[in-house]
Order: structure tokens, then sequence, then C-alpha cells
């Protein structure tokens, strides 16, 4: 009876073995796939621990089943196992306790006495690995038991390492728990006290204190050779369950787990009950393996239907979580009224919530749409407005992840849809209030300007004849010039309210378009200038490019545009400088720039000057860029206001397209 139970105790520990190595690659891997994305020393010490924890339970394992055989056959591969084990324990004590204080500095910041205290127990555990060789060398000596106990005299100075380690480690999960706000690492560090503070009490018993020469000594033995099991089995369960660490854990994987465990304890439970069975009841174990195994066949329509129910729970927790996300994005976040300041708002929005997945919007219509597990298209009713690229971890791309994010592109589809409707709205509310305003302006000039426009006909016809009176001073004679200036410049300001009123209506109009030839224009327009130029000593220098290009335009549009921009680069010139005027074709596109070398325009002022009434000028109107701006909107183009070359001055830009103005070469 006492081999029989003995038989049990190594069964026992087999399923345990085979527990911890399958539940070490299991976090092993899940590690890895964190270190490829994310470097960090946290991660670096875990990977260590973790491989020192499979190499001691993988070793135990095979020296558990090399036992079952014939010892004086395979004792030197059984002695190569057992420094295997062992050499993978001792990295236990200092990797045990440098992942906790790693963890520790992640969050909060120690104190001075501990930080010495903690670098003087690594510097001893560290230290301890020097005795490794001798050690090892003595486990060679030793007959054929389990790793600790062939130790000798290394075993009692190896279990005092152990206990400090787990006692140090039990102290820094004391500080997290009392400083931590995080409810889940609470809970972890809880129960890991527990067992930190057990574990090695227990290992002093069953080695030191004579636990293992009781009458169930080899059941204590496993039990103290497996007890690293249990803070593993707690740390991998929260990262299941909660998400420890940070870490997704992929379902199918955690499944695929269990039911491989599940099958290995029932297949030793099996060949275990059918041995006792044929000693006490002389019954043919074979018989009775295939008899558990009918019954499993029995019992696996049931089992099935638990472990589909069990997936379900899963799959719809994964979708819950994206639905509690989706409805948290659509009550809480403010109202957009722009699509692209909600898609900043999204983006910053699910990269908190999904830390570990690479998420990013694409607005606008795409044809074709990009394909793959990576892509959810937003479609609105028939039409697409963009789509959701998504870049999952390894570890989260299941179909419950994607199905919650297919809910989460519907739920932004929606948000995106209104704020584009309350752009549009807000956009046709301010072109109506814009358009009633300008209207109330307009008639304001034509009013102003017919009550002035005559009267100063007038005054400047009598200046013109007081000017020629022979019997005037060259003192009078220059302030009459000086009149007539300051009428020209008022008939210029009336000219400019005539313009202005008449946008709308020009607006309605359909333009003609003549074929124009880019550098006689320029030339005319010069010509226009060539008074203001000489006066104020400013050159300029005009290019078109290609030499070649034609463009079907109408032709009294763009002359008002170029004018207009010219007038006020030679306004904004100083004496001495230049007016730089190109007309670029390029492809479908035409670009008109103009560029002084006056003071420049601030950027936060860039918007207003295309204001009507809006100017910077002591003596300005405000209408000469309003002007342009409406007559370039009737050509279907726009106008840029940017920094000039070298820093200097302000270079307009005019960027027309050929569905507008038809660009030609010769």
């Amino acid at each position: 009876m006492v081999g029989l139970l003995m038989s049990y105790e190594t069964l026992l520990g087999l399923i345990g073995f085979f527990l911890g190595v399958v539940l070490h690659v299991f976090l092993l891997s899940i590690v890895v796939r964190r270190r490829r994305k994310k470097k960090d020393s946290l991660g670096r010490t875990l990977f260590y621990l973790l491989i020192g924890l499979l190499f001691w339970y993988a070793g135990n394992f095979v020296t558990l089943l090399l036992r079952q055989m014939d010892i004086s056959k395979v004792a030197l591969l059984l002695e190569s196992i057992d420094v295997v084990a062992f050499t993978g324990l001792s990295l236990l004590p200092a990797l045990l306790l440098h992942t906790h204080w790693v963890y520790y500095l992640r969050d909060f910041r120690p104190e001075r006495w501990q930080k010495k205290t903690i670098i003087v127990l690594l510097y001893v555990l560290y230290g301890q690995l020097l005795l490794l060789p001798f050690a090892i060398a003595h486990l060679f000596d030793a007959p054929s038991i389990s790793p600790l106990q062939k130790l000798g005299p290394f075993r009692l100075p190896f279990l005092i390492l152990l206990a400090t380690s787990y006692f140090g480690s039990a102290l820094i999960q004391l500080r997290i728990l009392r400083r931590s706000k995080n409810a889940v690492e609470k809970e972890v560090f809880g129960k890991l006290i527990i067992l930190f503070l057990c574990i090695p009490v227990f290992n002093f018993w069953v080695f030191e204190l004579g636990g293992a020469n009781t009458g169930y000594g080899d059941l204590w033995l496993q039990l103290a050779l497996m007890a690293s099991l249990f803070p593993t089995f707690v740390v991998a369960y929260y990262i299941y369950r909660h998400e420890f660490l940070q870490i997704t854990v992929h379902r199918s994987l955690a499944s695929a787990f269990l039911i491989l465990f599940i099958t290995v304890a029932y297949l030793a439970g099996i060949r275990g009950f059918g041995q006792y069975l044929e000693e006490e009841l002389q019954a043919p174990s074979l018989l009775l393996e295939a008899t558990f195994l009918v019954a499993l066949l029995l019992f696996f329509p049931p089992l099935s239907r638990w472990l589909q129910n069990w997936v379900s729970r899963v799959f719809t927790r994964e979708i819950d979580k994206y639905r509690k996300l989706a409805g948290s994005i659509g009550r809480g976040s403010p109202v957009f009224l722009s699509p692209e300041t909600l898609k900043d708002f999204l983006e910053k929005k699910l990269g908190g919530e999904l830390p570990n997945a690479k998420l990013r919007l694409h607005l606008g219509e795409v044809s074709p749409q990009p394909k793959g597990d990576s892509f959810y298209p937003l479609h609105s009713g028939d039409r697409n407005i963009g789509y959701l690229e998504a870049h999952l971890a390894v570890e989260d791309d299941s179909p419950g992840q994607r199905e919650g994010l297919r809910l989460l592109a519907n739920e932004m589809t929606v948000l995106l849809e209104r704020a584009r409707f309350l752009e549009t709205q807000l956009r046709l509310k301010r072109e109506l209030a814009e358009k009633s305003h300008l209207e109330d302006l307009g008639r304001m000039a034509a009013t102003i300007a017919h009550n002035v426009k005559n009267p100063l006909s007038s005054i400047k016809t009598l200046l013109q004849l007081l000017k020629e009176e022979r019997n005037l001073t060259e003192g009078q004679k220059d302030e009459i010039a000086m009149m007539i200036e300051e009428v020209d410049r008022l008939a210029k300001t009336v000219s400019n309210l005539l313009s202005f009123s008449r946008l709308d209506h020009i607006e309605e109009e359909s333009t003609a378009l003549d074929l124009i030839n880019p550098q006689q224009l320029l030339k005319s327009i010069e010509s226009v200038f060539r008074g203001d130029l000489e006066s104020n000593q400013i050159s300029l220098a005009t290019h078109v490019s290609p030499s070649t290009l034609r463009l079907r335009s109408d032709t009294d549009l763009l002359n008002d545009i170029l004018s207009n921009l010219i007038s006020n680069a030679l306004e904004a010139s100083p004496r001495g400088s230049s007016v730089q005027v190109g007309i670029e074709g390029s492809g479908n596109n035409v670009t008109i720039q103009v560029q002084d070398e006056g003071i420049g325009i601030p950027p936060k002022l860039r918007e207003k000057v295309l204001e009507p009434f809006f100017t910077t000028k002591a003596r300005g109107t405000g209408l000469g860029l309003a002007i342009v701006q409406r007559r370039i909107k009737q050509l279907g183009g726009r106008l840029t206001i940017e920094d000039g070359k070298d820093g200097r001055g302000t270079l307009i830009l005019v960027h027309l397209k050929a569905d507008q103005s038809i660009l030609s070469l010769d």
C-alpha cells in the first residue's frame, strides 16, 4: 500500500510540474510579445524570472519521469537534469526581489534607506550565484533524490536566501498595497503577501524541521517543490481576468491551456485509478481505461456545451468592453463642429482606453477601400466617409475583439456624421449672415459712393483749373497738387466701394472665358503702375512659367485680382525695394505669386485681412483683399498668405484649378 501511495504522490508531482511547465510557457509567450512592443526593465526581469522557473519545473518533471525507469541506466542524465533544475531555482531569489523592486520604482519613489537596503540585498542575492559551481559539483556526488535534498550543506543557506527574497518581496508588496489606488493591483498584492509569508515557513518545515520525514513526507516534499507555482497562478489569473500588468491575454490561448490541463489531469486520473483497481480487485486495467474513455465520450456533449457557454461569455465580455467604450464616447464627447477636430479627439480617447492597440481614423471617400482585418469601413447609408485602421497586438487579435471594433466603427460613424451636419449647418448660417451683412454694406457703400463720386469729380476739376492760374506761388501749387492727390485717393476709395457693392450681382452672372496670354496681361498691368513704380523707386519683376502658358479665364476678373494684389504690394514695399509677380502652370493647376519686401502680415491677422473693412494701414479702406478674395471665389480658386522668401515681406498665393480656369500649353 505504501508503494501505491508513493505512485499517487509521483502522479501528483507529474501533474503539478507539468502544469508549471505549461503555465510558465504560457506567461513567457505573453511577456515576449509585450517586450516586442514595449522594452522596459520590468519586462526584462520578468522574462528572466520566468525562464528560471521554467527550468525548475521542466527539470523536476523530467526527473520524476526518469525515476520511474532503471536509475542505474539514466543516472548521468538524471544528474544533468537536476543541475538544470537547480540552476533555474538558484536564479529565483535574486530575480524575484529584483522584479518586485523594478515594479515598485515604476510608479513610486522609495525613501533613501529603502533604496540602500534593497540594493544591498540584491548584491547579496546575486552574489550567491558565485557559489553555484560548488553546489552543482555537490549535486553530482549526492544520491538520486530531489535537487534541494541533494544540496547537503548548501541547502540551509539557500533556504535562508530564498526566505529573505520572499520576505523582502512581501515588504515591497505591502508598500505597494498601501500606496496604490488601483483596486486590481491591491487585490493581487494582498493575495501575494499571504503566499510569500507562508511559502518560506513551509519550506523550512519540510526540508529542515522534519516535515519530509512524516508519513506523508513525499506529499509535502512535492508541494514544497511546487510552492512557487501558487504565486504564478495568482498572477496568471489576474492577467487573464483583469489585464494585470497591462497585458491582454488571447482568450483562445487561455482556453487551449485549460483544455490541455483538464485532459492531462483526466488521463492521469484514469491511469492512477485503473492501477488501484488492478492491484486491489485484480481488474484488467486496459478494460477499465476503455470504460473511462467511453464515459468521457458520454460526458463530452455536456462538456462541449459548457465550453461553448464559457466561450460565449468570454466573447460577450469582449463585446461589452467595446460597447461600454462606444457608449462612453457617445455620451461623454463634447459637441464638435468639425469632423477633423472630432477625429483628433477620438484618436486620443481610443489611445487612452486601448493602449495595446494602434488606432487611426482616416476621413474622406477612399476608393478602393483598404482590405484586411485591420481596416473597418465607416459607412453612412450608401456613402463611404472613411475607415478605422486598427492594429491589434498578437494576444488581442480575436473574433470578439474584431467584432467590438466593428461596433466601435459604427458608433464613430454616427458621431462623425453628426459633426459633419453641425459643420454644414454652421457654415450655412455663417454664409447667410455674411451675405446679409455684405448686402447691407453693399447698399450703404453704393449710397455713399453715389453721393460722393460726383462732388469729388467737380472738386478735382476746379482744383485742376485753379492749378493753371499764373499768379500762384510754388507753395500754393504744391498745396493744390496735394489736394488733387487726396481727391484721387478718395475717388479710388469710392471706386472700391462701388466695386464691392456690385460683387454679389457679379457672382450671380456667368463669367465669360477668354484665352489669355499671361505675359501680355502682366505687361499691361505694369504700364498702369509705371508712375507709382518710378516715384517710389520700386522695381517690378514678372515671370511666366512655362513661357508658352495660356489659360482660359475671365480677363476682367484676373486683371482685377492682379491689379489689387500688386497695388497692395506696392503700398507695403519700402522705397528701393522690389515686387515679384509670377504665374506658373503645372499639370492642371495655375499658381499666381505676388511677393513684396514689406514688414509682413502676422499669422494671427492673415484671416482677418481678408474680411471687408479690416485694414492695418493708417489710411486704408480694408476692401482690397476682400475684393480679391471674392473674385478668386468666382473663379473657383483659393488664396493663401505666407511669409515671404528668406523671411522677408509677404507672399500671396492664388491657386486656380483646371476645372475652373482651363490650362493649356502651346
